[in-house]
């Protein structure tokens, strides 16, 4: 069994509707031009990737308001369609429609695939347009994850914070199939392994390590506002092909790490 969350896992929550001005600072590009009166794209923010959501872009460039229900992903690099309800579409506005993103279709390659608008009257299917190509990433991301979870065990464990100024450890356990490599641990926004060390070099075969941590940033914010400081990246190579797996510490190792960093750092409780 896998001990650490992967990227795969899903994060429950309710799926969020954001309205906004088509090309308004902080959201995705428009993916070139187009003189359709509709069109739609699937975009990914940097914020929805540890939650593994993406959003649905609508645009409505028409001069009538969109009868619009519902939006329908259709990909073969997903293993069901994405679906979800939707308001009516003002003339001349655009729409950011939040969706978690199904588990991928490991057997399946690159394809075209559909957004499908649901209206009051019927459906209009639009090529599925991907413009930050985070999908295909997604999609090879974890199926080598797949193929490594299948190949080794590997947990994070037994958390020892180090006293005041000197680096705390986690271990990190785990057997490796062959054909299998871990090569290294990649630093967080939160953690490295000294300073300035980026990148931890891990032993061949069996693993049974103690990585070193030391806080990477002392801002109070980075700690109370963190997503991704306990998920480390693991270098990997299976039968000679390159890549990376993420794994997570469990939410009570989590727990402890920010409460070491918060001390660590001199503005813990």
């Amino acid at each position: 069994m896998f001990g650490g969350r992967l990227l795969a896992a899903l994060v429950a929550g309710a799926l969020t509707l954001t309205i906004a001005a088509c090309g308004a600072p902080g959201t995705a590009p428009t993916p070139g031009a187009t003189e359709a009166a509709l069109d739609a794209w699937l975009h990914q923010e940097r914020a929805d990737e540890g939650d593994r959501r993406a959003r649905v872009r609508v645009v409505n460039d028409a001069g009538t308001e969109l009868a619009l229900r519902g939006i329908r992903v259709e990909s073969p690099l997903l293993a069901d369609p994405i679906e979800r309800d939707a308001p009516p579409l003002p003339a001349g506005e655009s729409i950011d429609l939040t969706v978690e993103l199904p588990p991928v279709a490991c057997d399946q390659a690159a394809a075209a695939g559909t957004i499908v608008l649901v209206l009051d009257d019927g459906e209009e299917a639009l090529p599925l347009r991907d413009p930050l190509g985070f999908l295909g990433r997604l999609h090879d991301r974890e199926c080598l994850a797949e193929r490594v979870q299948k190949a080794l065990s590997l947990a994070w464990s037994d958390f020892s914070p180090g006293v005041a100024g000197e680096p705390g450890s986690l271990r990190l356990v785990g057997g490796v199939a062959d054909g299998v490599r871990v090569r290294s641990v990649q630093s967080t926004p939160l953690l490295q392994f000294g300073d300035g060390v980026l990148a931890y070099d891990l032993p061949t075969g069996a693993l049974d390590v103690r990585v070193p941590l030391v806080p990477q940033r002392c801002d109070p914010h980075v700690v109370q506002e963190d997503k991704r400081g306990t998920i480390f990246a693991l270098d990997v190579e299976v039968d000679g092909v390159p890549g990376a797996i993420e794994l997570a510490a469990d939410a009570a190792t989590k727990a402890r790490i920010l409460t070491w960093v918060a001390d660590w750092c001199g503005f813990g409780g």
